[in-house]
């Protein structure tokens, strides 16, 4: 292990730096391989395509350098802080990460192979496309990490948390390997995995199982199911309310309304029978409803009473029913598919005027059916959300031709663009030039503006653009290099099915032409933009660059449109954009 003094580690920097910025011209390339670097302070540093293999590099702080290319084959970095670093398309082939800080770190296509990780910090990494085969990844904290496309082959991921990471389209990865982690709360994962999850090891999805086939129930089974707060017992059934804390997504499928309980893996039919029905006739209702194909599925039925009885609430939260609002209020008694075991000729309901539930004669209650999420070898289609119907025009007379309004295309593929481009852009008043290399102005385009909501998803649609926005967008300001991640982690919302915010998949960082568009020449909602937006998003990163070094962003607050330098610790907001097909 070579010794480096202050010194000398300055100076080979420097000498990288060189390297580097003269594009390989100048200077020289920094060999630091096996060289005793324990504690030392490397942080926001540009080490791209340095030699570090076999280095001693324990504790020391990488944090947000520059490490891509990075030849770290069998270095020692236990313990090391390497959070916001950019290590992708690194060597760390049989490099010893346990217990590293690697936060939000960027391993994008870096080679791992053999690594040992176990005990790191991998929160909200970007390990897609990464080789990590035969890697040791016992322990470590991979929640929120990106993990598409990477190789987890022979992958040891042993008691590893990758609760809300993605492993979609991973390679190699095993139902053993999966059985062996501490927990796959929220994971993405492929509709095959989650099938042999569900069956196998349903505690590591933190979905609750209730029973889902019909039995014949006695009063005293019913007082003894599991996940109920009894309040009062009668010779009938009970009075209570369900333990489980549900996570409702209310969904439009095909224009048919569907409440995903991701708790417990049900779905529900938002609402269900309009009148009354016999028991038997409930049964044939839900031969109608499949037969139709309610939502794209046909796999509907009764519940069962532990899953009717999940949706009673502790209180009064839906105008005098005890179920969440979400669901309809017409539907306040409803049929189970679990018989009395004292009667044939009774059946099991869930009251939602009283909290009740009980045994009651197949003569006539409401239906709400319910389907298990991953009970069919279907996988469950995308979600289509049904855009606003607009009245039907009087008929234009025969000779009079009609036409589509004019709409303003905008730049939407990013640009490396020079202050003098983004000064002559069109559709845009500059009221003042500014030395540093931007302008104060706004948009000259007369906007239509519709904010609609899809799916419970907030969004601005403007007519004259075609473009479809965020309404509000991101609640915190983050660095740049952050704001793609951001909008990647929207586009994957959703429960496994991936549907994206109000149902699309396909939103980005908007061009500068994009958000210019969205300046007014006057303060309208205390911001130069129109009220129909959120006013808490005040500075707004673009994806457009100003050399290699900055990139573009407007200002709400006083209509300013300029570029920030990437190497400080400059924050924006996000308002994401899509184009409207």
């Amino acid at each position: 292990m070579r010794k480096i003094t202050a010194g000398e580690l300055s100076k080979k920097l420097k000498e990288h730096k060189s390297w580097i910025d003269t594009d390989r011209k100048e200077g020289e390339r920094a060999d630091l391989s096996e060289a005793d670097l324990r504690d030392a302070d490397l942080s926001d540093i540009c080490l791209l395509e340095a030699n570090l293999s076999n280095a001693d590099l324990r504790v020391a702080i990488l944090a947000e350098s520059d490490l891509k290319f990075t030849n770290l084959v069998g270095a020692n970095l236990r313990g090391a802080n390497l959070i916001e670093a950019d290590l992708s398309s690194a060597c760390l082939r049989g490099a010893c990460l346990s217990d590293a800080y690697l936060i939000d770190v960027n391993l994008s296509g870096a080679d791992l192979s053999g690594a040992v990780l176990s005990g790191a910090v991998l929160s909200g990494a970007d390990l897609s496309h990464a080789n990590l085969s035969q890697a040791n990844l016992s322990q470590a904290n991979m929640s929120n990490a990106n993990l598409f496309g990477a190789d987890l082959r022979g992958t040891d991921l042993s008691d590893a948390d990758l609760s809300c990471a993605n492993l979609i389209r991973v390679m190699g990865l095993t139902i053993e390997q999966l059985s062996s982690v501490a927990t796959l709360c929220d994971t993405e994962l492929s509709f095959e995995h989650i099938k042999q999850v569900r069956k196998k090891y349903p505690h590591l999805l933190k979905i609750i199982t209730l029973r889902s086939s019909y039995k014949t129930l006695s009063v005293s089974e019913a007082y003894s199911m599991p996940n109920v707060s009894i309040l009062k017992k009668d010779d009938c059934g009970f009075y209570g309310h369900s333990t489980i804390n549900h996570d409702y997504n209310l969904k439009a499928v095909g224009g048919d309304k569907v409440v995903v309980d991701n708790a417990t893996g049900l779905v529900w039919h938002q609402s269900g029978s309009d009148a009354w029905t016999e028991w038997k006739g409930a049964k044939k209702w839900i031969r109608s409803l499949n037969y139709k194909g309610y939502a794209g599925y046909h796999d509907w039925r009764l519940p069962t009473v532990d899953e009717a009885v999940s949706l009673l609430e502790s209180s009064k939260t839906n105008e005098g029913l005890y179920i969440d609002p979400l669901f309809s209020k017409n539907q306040e008694m409803i049929w189970t598919g679990d018989e009395s075991f004292e009667n044939s000729e009774v059946a099991w309901h869930v009251h939602f005027l009283n909290g009740h539930v009980g045994r009651f004669f197949v003569w006539g209650f409401y239906v709400r059916p319910v389907r298990s999420v991953y009970d069919s070898d279907e996988e469950p289609e995308e979600e289509v959300y049904e855009e606003e119907v607009l009245e039907e025009e009087e008929e234009a007379p025969e000779e009079e031709v009609l036409c589509k309004p004019k709409i303003i295309t905008l730049r939407s593929s990013y640009e490396i663009l020079s202050t003098s481009q983004v000064q002559s852009m069109p559709n845009v008043s500059i009221r003042e030039k500014d030395k540093e290399g931007g302008f104060y102005g706004h948009s000259t385009i007369n906007h239509d503006y519709n904010l609609k909501t899809i799916g419970g998803d907030m969004v601005v649609v403007d007519n004259a653009t075609g473009l479809m926005w965020h309404k509000s967008g991101s609640s915190n300001q983050m660095r740049w290099n952050k704001a793609e991640k951001w909008v990647w982690k929207l586009n994957r919302s959703g429960l496994y099915g991936y549907t994206g915010f109000a149902g699309y998949v396909d939103w980005r960082l908007p061009t500068v032409e994009e958000v210019v568009s969205l300046l007014e020449s006057n303060k309208k909602n205390g911001l130069y933009t129109d009220p129909v937006f959120y006013k808490q998003q005040r500075w707004i990163w673009t994806g457009d660059r100003n050399g290699s070094e900055a990139a573009w962003v407007v200002n709400f607050d006083n209509g300013y449109v300029g570029s920030v330098n990437l190497s400080i610790s400059f924050r924006c907001h996000i308002r994401p954009v899509r184009s409207v097909e």
